[in-house]
């Protein structure tokens, strides 16, 4: 599986945002813990306010985690542990989806 094959988790956020700035280190643990299952991706809404507008990111933190039909969306911050357990359960379903489609 190559990295485009690869769920994404996008973090809305701004660097002003002081809930988001506080995430950070939850998402540096995720992206580590999930390395070659999970892609994170960082968006600044400043930067890429059409992103944020096409996704319909109201407020920050913002998450969304997209992954062929299925599609987990999260606003605002949780602990880290239920963020962890939100994304195995669809990371879970994503993999079974791939694996029979292998077959």
């Amino acid at each position: 599986m190559n990295e485009k094959d690869l769920p994404v988790l996008m973090d809305f956020w701004a660097p002003w945002c002081r809930p988001c700035v506080a995430m950070k280190p939850t998402m540096d643990t995720i992206e580590k813990k999930f390395d070659g299952r999970l892609e994170v991706k960082r968006v600044n809404i400043d930067e890429q306010p059409e992103l944020a507008k096409f996704y319909g990111v109201r407020s920050i933190p913002t998450l969304i985690l997209v992954a062929s039909d299925e599609k987990m969306r999260q606003i605002g911050g949780m602990p880290s542990a239920e963020l962890e357990a939100k994304i195995e359960e669809v990371l879970k379903v994503v993999e079974v989806d791939r694996s029979g489609m292998e077959e």
